[in-house]
């Protein structure tokens, strides 16, 4: 497979900070759901109905412990067979609650972050996987940590398309990081995801093979541990 070569950049005037400041681990959260799904689109206008999905809350968002857990800010793209629909999340104990307007159907398609500009079509959601994050410490860029899941029973497990790669950060004036690939495979950008096997996107167009990593609602990282969602790449 290949691999990952970071770089920091400092503040000027500041001491260097080598190499061994950003130490990087991959962790994959991939998924084994392999069934087969699709749908057609209906040109005619649809009677919209109130739609409820159902996901554990320990599926989704934001890193509690090394559980990754949903939250009540998140949004989520719905496509219903005739189109790409806004959903709200509401945490209630253990269970998200996936809601919004959709057309009534048999199968539903479930993208996170939502997408206003994702598309579906034959079995594939492209979507934009992109090549600027900010992670919050402990955690990643809640905009990069692309997930999807086809339900029959609005009952939701989301497949991660997207690994997590680890990094940290030791010293206080790292103004950003870059995540380069060895081999220069793209591994950012507009990618497909087919819902066979979500956990393997094609990066297709406009893609990168470097990551640029900020600091989030900050001018440098504070020291801790940090995660960017790259593509997975061969």
């Amino acid at each position: 497979g290949s691999a990952y070569s970071p770089q920091c950049t400092n503040m000027p005037n500041r001491a260097s900070v080598n190499q061994g400041a950003c130490s990087i681990m991959i962790f994959l959260l991939l998924s084994c759901q392999k069934e087969s799904h699709s749908y057609q689109s209906d040109d005619q206008t649809p009677d919209l109905a109130y739609v409820t999905f159902t996901s554990d809350v320990s599926t989704r968002t934001s890193l509690s412990a090394e559980s990754v857990i949903w939250e009540s800010s998140d949004k989520v793209s719905v496509f219903d067979g005739i189109d790409n629909r806004r959903f709200s999340v509401v945490v209630e104990e253990t269970k998200a609650l996936i809601q919004g307007e959709a057309a009534q159907g048999q199968s539903y398609c479930l993208l996170y972050p939502f997408d206003e500009r994702a598309k579906y079509e034959s079995n594939v959601i492209s979507t934009l996987l992109p090549d600027t994050q900010s992670p919050r410490k402990d955690g990643f860029d809640a905009n990069a940590n692309i997930l999807a899941a086809v339900t029959e029973d609005r009952s939701v497990t989301m497949s991660n398309v997207c690994g997590l790669l680890r990094f940290s950060i030791e010293g206080d004036d790292v103004e950003s990081v870059s995540l380069t690939s060895v081999g220069g495979e793209n591994f950012v950008g507009t990618i497909k995801v087919n819902m066979t096997d979500p956990a393997r996107p094609d990066v297709i167009s406009a893609g990168k093979d470097c990551l640029r990593i900020l600091p989030f609602e900050r001018k440098t990282f504070a020291p801790g541990t940090y995660c960017v969602s790259p593509a997975p790449v061969t």
